[in-house]
């Protein structure tokens, strides 16, 4: 029985060893993987949230029901964590908001952290830039907004409109 016992005991170290390293190679690069792959793993395999693909809302009401049920993380990194999550894992490309087209001078915070998309500090630069500033013209002077990601708004100039 006691062999058993040990044997047991190793066998649940080298899954807990082994199991992360597998989780995170799923995992697109991005500053907020450490963080994702801490307060995930903690309690499930990666796979089973990252294979959904979701809106931003979602993604934050998820991680708010995961941080109800034990997950940890500053304000920063929950933050940090949604904004990954919905980069990396929002609404397929071929879903049909995918394409649609957004007024870079009217849309909300909201709206522009979903169409680009952005995470929340870079669309609210965005907003605010605007009401201080003319109307923007063209893709690569919203891509100049300090705070924004110029790879983000580049990757997305098709669907931009002013």
């Amino acid at each position: 029985m006691d062999n058993r016992r040990a044997l047991t005991a190793i066998l649940f170290l080298v899954l807990a060893v082994l199991r992360p390293a597998a989780w995170t190679e799923t995992l697109p690069d991005g500053p907020a993987k450490p963080v994702v792959e801490r307060m995930c793993t903690a309690c499930h395999e990666l796979t089973i949230g990252t294979a959904q693909r979701q809106s931003r809302e979602k993604w934050a009401a998820l991680v708010e029901e995961m941080i109800g049920r034990g997950a940890t993380g500053s304000a920063e990194e929950i933050a940090a964590v949604v904004d990954y999550l919905a980069a990396n894992f929002g609404p397929s490309p071929t879903s049909p908001a995918a394409g649609a087209k957004i007024n870079v001078n009217r849309a909300s915070s909201e709206e522009l952290a979903r169409a680009v998309p952005l995470s929340t500090s870079e669309a609210d630069a965005i907003v605010k830039y605007r009401q201080r500033n003319p109307a923007f013209k063209e893709w690569r002077e919203v891509a100049a907004v300090p705070g924004v990601d110029a790879k983000k708004i580049e990757s997305a100039k098709d669907r931009i409109v002013f």
